[in-house]
């Protein structure tokens, strides 16, 4: 039954609806030393999380199980049929790869000493 079915967006949340959802009060001026702490611990779990509205609201405790098969039908499986790959393995790898390293520091190689 795939491809027979109407498809709907479905945006992550960003930091405020998140916020929203999970019901904490934001004030522009944050007071007391356990407000920033309640609002690191919740920016945290967002950035955890992905703010995916499936995860956020039903707070899942398989939220990781949801979010690789987000990854598995999104990514993997997606690109391996259009592009028709045959090494999976390889492309599993490199997806990992690049999730797990998100926000790893790179440097540049300066192309004028080379």
């Amino acid at each position: 039954m795939r491809g027979r079915s109407l498809p709907t967006e479905i945006w992550p949340f960003d930091f405020n609806e998140y916020l929203k959802v999970k019901k904490v009060p934001v004030s522009t001026f944050i007071a007391s030393q356990k407000s920033q702490d309640i609002l690191l611990k919740h920016l945290e779990n967002y950035l955890l999380t992905g703010g995916f509205p499936e995860v956020v609201i039903t707070q899942s405790p398989e939220y990781q199980a949801v979010l690789q098969e987000y990854v598995d039908v999104a990514i993997l499986r997606d690109i391996i049929e259009r592009y028709q790959i045959k090494n999976t393995q390889l492309i599993r790898y490199l997806v990992r790869s690049m999730l797990q390293n998100v926000s790893c520091f790179f440097q540049s190689i300066n192309c004028t000493t080379i």
